[in-house]
């Protein structure tokens, strides 16, 4: 290694504090651009959990209502009671007791019921 003066080390010292600073702003930019990244991730993983949780939500409770209304209609069937079906292109028809598949679709006057 060769002996260095004064002034050449100074020169190399100016040279390498330029070069950190350099290798700092651009450490500084990628961490912001990090920082940027993980909050559109974190927001967009929370908008999507979001979305599908509302959406099993709804399913769920539409479907209670659903087996809940079933259960009602079972429970008029199985009792006696008289349903009215409205056939669009027919005419009002009473049934009185009669045994359904809980598929089958009932109206009750202009009311879908299931």
């Amino acid at each position: 290694m060769k002996d260095l003066t004064k002034n050449e080390l100074i020169n190399e010292l100016e040279i390498k504090i330029k070069e950190d600073k350099e290798i700092s702003k651009n450490l500084e930019k990628t961490n912001k651009k990090l920082k940027e990244s993980e909050f559109f991730k974190s927001n967009f993983i929370s908008n999507i959990t979001n979305e599908i949780v509302n959406l099993f939500s709804s399913i769920l409770g539409l479907s209670k209502n659903i087996i809940s209304v079933k259960e009602e209609i079972a429970a008029k069937i199985n009792s006696g009671s008289v349903f009215t079906i409205s056939i669009p292109e027919a005419k009002t028809i009473d049934i009185e007791g009669f045994a359904v598949d809980g598929n089958e679709f009932f109206f009750d006057g202009d009311n879908e019921v299931f």
